[in-house]
């Protein structure tokens, strides 16, 4: 196994994740409880969920990249709490 191709593969996925993460919090309205990690972490959680969503079908890249950010819409309402009120 050779371990200098993992590297640029973590990247791309946590940029990807950064990515998805911060365009979540950027659409849903109020305020999100996360930090970055968190938002990351998510991020990362929908582009894996949503690959894994349309892997049976053969769509193209935008459609895959709208079926994440749909995911990560809604990991980051359900987890950083959009609306909750103290």
């Amino acid at each position: 196994m050779e371990t200098g191709t993992e590297l640029p593969g973590l990247l791309g996925a946590l940029v990807l994740g950064l990515v998805l993460g911060y365009l979540a919090r950027f659409v849903l309205p109020g305020r999100q409880r996360l930090g970055c990690l968190s938002t990351v972490v998510l991020g990362a959680i929908a582009a894996v969920v949503g690959a894994v969503l349309v892997g049976a079908t053969a769509v193209s890249l935008p459609v895959v990249f709208a079926v994440q950010l749909g995911v990560a819409i809604v990991l980051v309402g359900l987890v950083g709490g959009v609306g909750r009120r103290r």
